[in-house]
């Protein structure tokens, strides 16, 4: 866990330290990596071709930073990634919120708002209690929890 981050950052759900759980912070010290190399077109011509998520994704947390990268993964052609994306959550700025979900409907990601509790994520996906109180397993090859960022105040 990054030094700048508090624990809230990361959800605590058994089995968030699963290889198929990949962090948006993760995600994002990779791409600045590369970043320092190409310039940021480059960068974003070459996730047309590698992205290190699979096809059915889950993002945890709808705020702006889980939406955002719903929409950048349901984004990339339809010869490399194109798959199943649940965004789950809600936060999202009002302004935003219309436009966004409008392009989700269109897109076919799914924004599940409402969940009342993570039980586990597993090999087969994450498993949740909706917002009717059943409990319901999305699978999904990749889980990324995109909460937004806490400062960590024990440092102060």
């Amino acid at each position: 866990m990054p030094i700048c981050c508090s624990p809230k950052t990361v959800p605590d759900i058994p089995g968030i330290n699963r290889p198929n759980v990949v962090s948006a912070a993760d995600l994002h010290r990779r791409l600045k990596f590369y970043l320092r190399f190409l310039g940021p077109k480059t960068l974003r011509w070459l996730t047309r071709f590698y992205l290190p998520v699979v096809k059915r994704v889950v993002i945890i947390g709808g705020g702006l930073h889980g939406c955002e990268l719903g929409e950048f993964l349901q984004a990339r052609p339809a010869g490399h990634y194109r798959g199943e994306v649940h965004v789950l959550g809600q936060g999202m700025v009002d302004v935003i919120q219309a436009y966004l979900f409008n392009w989700f409907r269109k897109k076919g990601v799914t924004l599940i708002s409402g969940v009342k509790d993570y039980v586990e994520i597993t090999d087969r996906g994450l498993t949740l209690i909706n917002k009717e109180g059943e409990r319901q397993t999305l699978e999904a090859d990749t889980i990324i929890p995109a909460l937004p960022l806490q400062p960590d105040l024990a440092l102060f």
